[in-house]
């Protein structure tokens, strides 16, 4: 599948709402390439993060280019950290949002640093579903 995606930066935004894909562009003229996952991620934590490796490696499949930033919440982080995985790593950059802990199926697919060039990991619930440690190059909790 070849076609242009203009002289706009691209992200790649896995998503189970559109808050992240409009946060992008209230911000920014950008292209937003949506992987909606509601309908797998709907069907409870353990079956979405059985999904998870699966559904990384077809994003990862799909990705052409190695300059795209790559966004997931929850098991979305964990699905754009496959899919820099299955691109060698190249992605330039990843962001995890609240990625879901260890009570979601495990980490074996989670979130961390070999998932691409830059990775950062936004922790806003992480005494709840998610986790404090220190998982990316970048950690940051904004609620503390």
């Amino acid at each position: 599948m070849l076609f242009s995606l203009g002289n706009r930066p691209t992200k790649v935004s896995v998503v189970t709402n559109h808050m992240i894909t409009e946060a992008f562009l209230a911000v920014m003229d950008c292209n937003v390439i949506v992987v909606d996952w509601q309908r797998l991620a709907g069907q409870g934590c353990n079956t979405a993060a059985r999904g998870v490796p699966d559904l990384g490696n077809h994003l990862g499949s799909f990705i052409w280019v190695d300059s795209l930033l790559l966004t997931g919440f929850s098991l979305g982080a964990y699905v754009v950290c496959n899919a820099g995985r299955q691109i060698g790593g190249r992605a330039r950059r990843e962001t995890g949002l609240d990625s879901a802990g260890p009570t979601c199926g495990g980490n074996s697919q989670a979130l961390n640093r070999n998932c691409g060039r830059y990775v950062e990991g936004i922790h806003t619930d992480g005494r709840t579903r998610g986790f404090m440690n220190l998982i990316a190059h970048a950690d940051f909790y904004p609620n503390g």
